[in-house]
Protein backbone atom coordinates (compact mmCIF):
# COMPACT_ATOMS: atom_id res chain seq x y z
CA UNK A 1 0.00 0.00 0.00
CA UNK A 2 1.00 3.64 0.26
CA UNK A 3 2.50 4.93 3.34
CA UNK A 4 3.56 8.75 4.64
CA UNK A 5 6.60 8.56 6.90
CA UNK A 6 7.94 10.70 9.03
CA UNK A 7 11.66 10.22 10.29
CA UNK A 8 12.68 12.84 13.84
CA UNK A 9 15.56 13.29 15.87
CA UNK A 10 14.05 10.61 18.35
CA UNK A 11 13.67 8.09 15.21
CA UNK A 12 17.52 8.84 13.97
CA UNK A 13 18.58 8.99 17.71
CA UNK A 14 20.09 5.28 17.55
CA UNK A 15 22.99 6.62 14.76
CA UNK A 16 21.79 4.99 11.70
CA UNK A 17 17.92 3.69 10.74
CA UNK A 18 17.18 1.68 7.41
CA UNK A 19 13.82 1.93 5.64
CA UNK A 20 12.42 -0.65 3.20
CA UNK A 21 9.62 -0.06 0.70
CA UNK A 22 7.25 -2.81 0.25
CA UNK A 23 6.62 -4.76 -3.09
CA UNK A 24 4.29 -2.24 -4.24
CA UNK A 25 3.03 1.08 -3.04
CA UNK A 26 4.00 4.69 -3.41
CA UNK A 27 5.52 5.95 -0.53
CA UNK A 28 7.08 9.25 0.78
CA UNK A 29 9.36 9.84 3.20
CA UNK A 30 10.59 12.75 4.99
CA UNK A 31 12.98 13.92 7.97
CA UNK A 32 12.54 17.44 6.72
CA UNK A 33 11.52 18.02 10.33
CA UNK A 34 14.42 16.72 12.11
CA UNK A 35 16.97 19.32 13.37
CA UNK A 36 20.79 19.60 13.96
CA UNK A 37 20.79 17.03 16.52
CA UNK A 38 20.62 14.29 13.75
CA UNK A 39 23.78 15.39 12.48
CA UNK A 40 26.42 12.60 11.81
CA UNK A 41 23.12 10.02 11.73
CA UNK A 42 22.76 7.66 8.93
CA UNK A 43 19.05 7.47 6.76
CA UNK A 44 19.02 5.21 4.54
CA UNK A 45 16.16 4.62 2.17
CA UNK A 46 15.49 1.66 -0.31
CA UNK A 47 12.77 3.00 -2.77
CA UNK A 48 10.29 0.37 -4.75
CA UNK A 49 8.97 0.10 -7.80
CA UNK A 50 6.34 2.75 -7.07
CA UNK A 51 6.51 6.17 -7.46
CA UNK A 52 8.11 7.94 -4.05
CA UNK A 53 9.28 10.38 -2.59
CA UNK A 54 11.70 11.02 -0.42
CA UNK A 55 13.18 14.41 1.45
CA UNK A 56 16.68 14.56 3.85
CA UNK A 57 17.04 16.92 6.82
CA UNK A 58 20.40 17.32 8.88
CA UNK A 59 21.11 13.67 8.57
CA UNK A 60 23.50 11.67 6.15
CA UNK A 61 21.06 10.31 3.53
CA UNK A 62 21.61 6.82 1.51
CA UNK A 63 19.34 6.30 -0.81
CA UNK A 64 19.16 2.52 -3.07
CA UNK A 65 16.46 2.75 -6.37
CA UNK A 66 16.39 0.87 -9.37
CA UNK A 67 16.89 2.53 -12.56
CA UNK A 68 13.44 1.69 -14.06
CA UNK A 69 11.72 3.80 -10.88
CA UNK A 70 14.03 6.38 -10.31
CA UNK A 71 12.77 8.37 -13.17
CA UNK A 72 9.47 8.39 -11.27
CA UNK A 73 10.56 9.46 -7.82
CA UNK A 74 11.13 12.76 -6.08
CA UNK A 75 14.80 12.21 -3.98
CA UNK A 76 15.80 15.23 -2.18
CA UNK A 77 18.60 15.31 -0.36
CA UNK A 78 18.89 16.96 2.78
CA UNK A 79 21.98 19.28 4.08
CA UNK A 80 24.38 15.79 5.71
CA UNK A 81 26.57 13.92 3.31
CA UNK A 82 24.25 12.17 0.68
CA UNK A 83 24.27 9.61 -2.47
CA UNK A 84 22.50 7.74 -4.27
CA UNK A 85 23.19 4.31 -5.17
CA UNK A 86 21.54 2.53 -8.48
CA UNK A 87 20.80 -1.52 -7.92
CA UNK A 88 20.28 -2.03 -11.61
CA UNK A 89 21.42 -0.75 -14.73
CA UNK A 90 19.33 0.52 -17.21
CA UNK A 91 18.08 3.84 -18.51
CA UNK A 92 18.17 6.28 -15.47
CA UNK A 93 16.50 9.89 -15.80
CA UNK A 94 17.85 11.96 -12.67
CA UNK A 95 15.85 14.38 -12.94
CA UNK A 96 13.91 14.22 -9.99
CA UNK A 97 17.22 13.66 -8.04
CA UNK A 98 18.53 16.99 -6.21
CA UNK A 99 20.95 17.39 -3.64
CA UNK A 100 22.60 14.41 -3.61
CA UNK A 101 26.42 15.26 -4.11
CA UNK A 102 27.29 11.09 -5.19
CA UNK A 103 25.83 8.74 -7.88
CA UNK A 104 26.77 5.32 -7.96
CA UNK A 105 25.73 3.38 -11.45
CA UNK A 106 25.24 -0.57 -10.79
CA UNK A 107 26.88 -2.90 -12.61
CA UNK A 108 26.01 -2.88 -16.96
CA UNK A 109 24.99 -0.59 -19.37
CA UNK A 110 22.92 2.30 -18.65
CA UNK A 111 22.21 5.23 -20.57
CA UNK A 112 21.84 8.18 -17.56
CA UNK A 113 20.36 12.27 -18.10
CA UNK A 114 21.47 14.50 -15.87
CA UNK A 115 19.26 17.35 -15.29
CA UNK A 116 19.29 20.79 -13.66
CA UNK A 117 17.74 19.39 -10.47
CA UNK A 118 20.27 17.07 -10.20
CA UNK A 119 22.54 19.97 -10.31
CA UNK A 120 20.69 22.23 -8.22
CA UNK A 121 23.47 21.42 -5.19
CA UNK A 122 25.75 22.75 -6.56
CA UNK A 123 28.29 19.35 -7.65
CA UNK A 124 27.06 16.28 -8.38
CA UNK A 125 29.83 13.09 -8.99
CA UNK A 126 28.70 10.19 -10.79
CA UNK A 127 30.65 6.67 -10.50
CA UNK A 128 31.18 3.74 -13.22
CA UNK A 129 30.02 0.45 -11.60
CA UNK A 130 33.48 -2.14 -12.51
CA UNK A 131 31.47 -2.98 -15.66
CA UNK A 132 29.28 -1.70 -18.35
CA UNK A 133 28.76 0.83 -21.18
CA UNK A 134 27.67 3.81 -20.25
CA UNK A 135 26.50 7.14 -21.39
CA UNK A 136 25.97 10.07 -19.74
CA UNK A 137 24.23 13.55 -20.77
CA UNK A 138 23.34 17.22 -19.23
CA UNK A 139 22.91 18.21 -22.80
CA UNK A 140 19.15 18.59 -21.84
CA UNK A 141 19.98 21.39 -18.75
CA UNK A 142 19.79 25.11 -19.23
CA UNK A 143 21.47 28.22 -18.09
CA UNK A 144 20.60 27.38 -14.73
CA UNK A 145 23.24 24.88 -14.17
CA UNK A 146 26.08 27.42 -15.26
CA UNK A 147 28.69 27.50 -12.36
CA UNK A 148 27.48 24.16 -11.08
CA UNK A 149 30.11 21.15 -11.66
CA UNK A 150 29.30 17.40 -12.73
CA UNK A 151 32.45 15.04 -12.06
CA UNK A 152 32.06 11.75 -14.24
CA UNK A 153 34.57 8.74 -12.85
CA UNK A 154 34.09 6.76 -16.34
CA UNK A 155 34.69 2.69 -15.75
CA UNK A 156 36.74 0.10 -18.01
CA UNK A 157 34.12 0.02 -20.56
CA UNK A 158 33.37 2.04 -23.68
CA UNK A 159 31.82 5.09 -22.35
CA UNK A 160 30.34 8.41 -23.52
CA UNK A 161 29.83 11.68 -22.08
CA UNK A 162 28.26 14.87 -23.39
CA UNK A 163 27.86 17.94 -21.18
CA UNK A 164 25.36 21.01 -20.73
CA UNK A 165 25.83 24.63 -19.27
CA UNK A 166 27.84 22.82 -16.18
CA UNK A 167 31.70 22.96 -16.16
CA UNK A 168 32.61 19.24 -16.62
CA UNK A 169 35.18 17.28 -15.66
CA UNK A 170 36.03 13.65 -16.39
CA UNK A 171 38.02 11.27 -14.95
CA UNK A 172 38.96 8.06 -17.33
CA UNK A 173 41.82 5.79 -17.20
CA UNK A 174 45.01 5.72 -19.91
CA UNK A 175 43.37 2.20 -21.25
CA UNK A 176 39.70 3.04 -21.41
CA UNK A 177 40.02 7.05 -22.97
CA UNK A 178 40.61 6.04 -26.59
CA UNK A 179 37.22 4.00 -26.96
CA UNK A 180 35.27 6.54 -24.78
CA UNK A 181 33.92 9.31 -27.08
CA UNK A 182 33.82 12.54 -24.13
CA UNK A 183 32.00 15.99 -25.20
CA UNK A 184 32.95 19.26 -22.64
CA UNK A 185 29.47 21.26 -22.52
CA UNK A 186 30.01 24.78 -22.27
CA UNK A 187 31.04 25.58 -18.92
CA UNK A 188 34.95 25.29 -17.31
CA UNK A 189 35.60 21.35 -19.02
Amino acid sequence: GNSTVTVTDTTLSGGSVALHDGASGNNSVSAAGDTAASKGKTLSYFAGTGTDSFTGGFENDAVGVSAAAVGGDTLTGGSGGNFVSLSTAGTVNLSGVSRFAQIFLAAGNSTVTVADTTLSGGAVTLYDAASGNNSVSAAGDTRASTGKTLTYNTGPGTDSFTGGFENDKVNVSAAAVGGDTLTGGSGTN
